[in-house]
């Protein structure tokens, strides 16, 4: 965290003295307006513009980049190129959309009393909505990165390297949800690597991915000064977004939750806790300043022994040795959480992390109970 601190713009000092605000994201203490939930990205969505060559199944109408039509896309270089196109263009467009907030936050939203207790804003004689604190910050956050992830590496395999069906035939078979093609479903599911597992090949690909997504939204700063940092957590967002985007290449069907913040698809993880760690740990973190949050349950059993409790100490050290920035482990079994779902009377006090944040598990909606309970559920 410190390190990507330094690098956004903080000196030492100030990173070294960070708070984490909001859910999961870094700051400085008491010297900034860093904007940390400014606009959202669901990156499954930028995939489905592509095969669908900027039109919008939502709103019906083209809403994103026209990047061709799929025929034309005879290497998977070229899909790729398309897709990063597209991304450059919706993270441009939101970069277009917080900048109107901020326009009007400083035409019509000052804030005196709390501008006068942020460093910078009495020496500079500005609002902080103005760009009177010390430093200045503006935030793109992403959910849905392993969907992305496991689906563009899906396609680069079934379509490119094996010649197992063509992209258009692909994207008619994902907007008809799978309809007779259950085969080819459990094939994207089962049959390719997928990201968290700590296999070399597709942790390199989404290293490529993570690092095009984060340099291209720290290449723009908001009005106020600054610039603006990456982050992926999701809070509840990607149960609803799931609901709204299109079956996805990793064999996912429509309106199931598209992946939840920086961790793997749930039924995508095969090879353990560690392996997921290990996936994640190998990301770069300079630029995602806006932070990061990466969930996983724990069965309450393997915390019972010392001998348990020193390995997680272990796998935790481990983490962030190499290079983790962010973990937040849910301690509680499927079976209880399904109980829960039927007598909530009697779990009044059961506490889950969701996406950077605690709730009582009681009070969340039914598709946000369904996801947590599909996390999948580790021992050591």
């Amino acid at each position: 965290i410190i390190p990507s601190l330094i690098k956004s713009g903080y000196s030492p000092e100030d990173a070294s003295n960070y708070v984490l605000i909001g859910c999961v994201e870094p700051t400085g203490q008491g010297n900034n307006f860093a904007a940390t939930g400014r606009v959202f990205m669901n990156l499954p969505g930028v995939l489905e513009l592509v095969l669908n060559n900027g039109y919008c199944h939502l709103t019906k109408r083209i809403g994103g980049l026209q990047t061709g039509e799929l025929e034309n896309f005879s290497t998977f270089e070229d899909f790729y190129d398309a897709f990063y196109r597209q991304l450059q263009f919706n993270i441009k467009m939101l970069v277009k959309i917080a900048k109107i907030g901020d326009e009007e936050a400083m035409k019509y939203f000052h804030h005196p009393f709390i501008s006068a207790i942020i460093l910078g804003c009495m020496e500079n004689g500005k609002d902080h909505v103005c760009g009177g604190a010390k430093y200045n910050f503006s935030s793109i956050t992403a959910y849905g990165f392993a969907t992305l992830v496991d689906s563009l590496f899906n396609i680069k395999k079934l379509v490119y390297e094996q010649n197992l069906i063509n992209l258009k035939d692909l994207a008619n078979i994902l907007s008809n949800n799978f309809k007779d093609e259950d085969s080819l479903r459990l094939k994207l599911i089962n049959k390719f690597q997928k990201w968290g597992n700590d296999e070399d090949e597709i942790d390199e690909f989404a290293i490529k991915i993570w690092d095009l997504f984060t340099s291209e939204v720290s290449n723009y700063a908001p009005i106020r000064g600054g610039r603006y940092n990456a982050g992926a957590y999701s809070m509840g967002i990607h149960v609803m977004e799931g609901l709204f985007t299109q079956p996805t290449a990793d064999g996912r069907k429509a309106l199931e939750p598209i992946s939840n913040s920086l961790s793997p698809v749930n039924n995508a993880v095969k090879n353990g806790i560690t392996a997921i760690l290990n996936s994640i740990a190998k990301l770069n973190y300079d630029k995602a300043t806006n932070g990061v949050a990466v969930n996983v349950r724990i069965h309450p059993q393997n915390l019972e022994s010392e001998e348990n409790l020193e390995k997680l100490c272990s796998l935790l050290t481990g983490y962030f040795k190499a290079g983790g920035m962010q973990l937040q482990p849910t301690v509680v079994s499927s079976e209880t959480l399904r109980d829960a779902q039927a007598h909530p009377d009697n779990y009044k006090d059961l506490i889950v992390k969701v996406g950077g944040y605690n709730a009582t598990f009681v009070d969340l909606g039914g598709l946000i109970q369904n996801d947590i309970i599909d996390r999948v559920e580790h021992s050591f």
